[in-house]
């Protein structure tokens, strides 16, 4: 019906709950459809709906096709259900606002990671172009260094992939292997990213790894820049 012959509007302007025994004995609401005939509503009893900042939402109502009176108890426990409900409504409004903004994140992450990713592919190719064109025996010490720098751009390439499509799967045997990694591999990415800046500080760094775990999967979500901070810091 609309809200216009509803007896619920009167309930959402008012701040208490509004009862009505019998209907068909109230001037205001004897001649609604709905009292005079079918349903046959007599009895009515609504409680406010208000969020936190008072404003009434909607009502929560019990009716009957007889005259009826509630008990205190009855009404009191009406009041926990209503209260429940606007628990309810809150708790996924703010569900609702939480999604949002990590569907929001997710776009921005999305966006940073396919943004870096062009620049450190150029990183790349130019150091490969410059790599070919340094094949005489006293260019070695420079292949090195283009070495070290496409290695690196392709671990944050990699990294980028890792961030864009969501580090998160746990076990080894499922779809999602290519987020897996091994003590051997994080060993070798720790060097491609840290061993530059050894170099730089007159570092020797080395990283060794040891016993029969060396080649089982394990996840690797956010393992290597925990390692980096760690490394880096010291």
């Amino acid at each position: 019906m609309s809200r216009e012959d509803s007896v619920c509007q009167h309930v959402i302007q008012s701040n208490d709950p509004v009862g009505i025994r019998d209907m068909t004995a109230d001037d205001q609401f004897k001649d609604k459809s709905f009292v005079s005939d079918s349903p046959g509503i007599h009895f009515y009893y609504g409680i406010p709906l208000a969020n936190g900042k008072g404003n009434k939402i909607g009502a929560l109502c019990v009716m009957d096709t007889k005259p009826t009176s509630l008990t205190k108890k009855q009404k009191e426990l009406l009041q926990i259900i209503a209260d429940q409900v606007m628990d309810c409504i809150r708790n996924h409004h703010e569900m609702k606002k939480l999604q949002e903004a990590a569907d929001n994140l997710k776009l921005i992450q999305q966006k940073v990671t396919h943004d870096i990713r062009g620049p450190i592919g150029g990183i790349i190719g130019i150091a490969e172009v410059m790599e070919s064109e340094m094949e005489e025996p006293e260019y070695e010490v420079y292949r090195h260094f283009l070495k070290l720098i496409k290695n690196g751009g392709q671990s944050l390439l990699d990294m980028s992939e890792d961030i864009h499509f969501g580090d998160y799967t746990m076990s080894g045997n499922s779809e999602g292997g290519q987020f897996q990694t091994t003590l051997k591999d994080l060993r070798s990415k720790l060097l491609v990213f840290n061993k530059p800046q050894a170099l730089v500080k007159s570092i020797s760094m080395t990283i060794e790894t040891t016993g029969e775990f060396e080649d089982r999967l394990f996840p690797k979500h956010k393992l290597l820049q925990i390692f980096g901070n760690l490394i880096t810091n010291a």
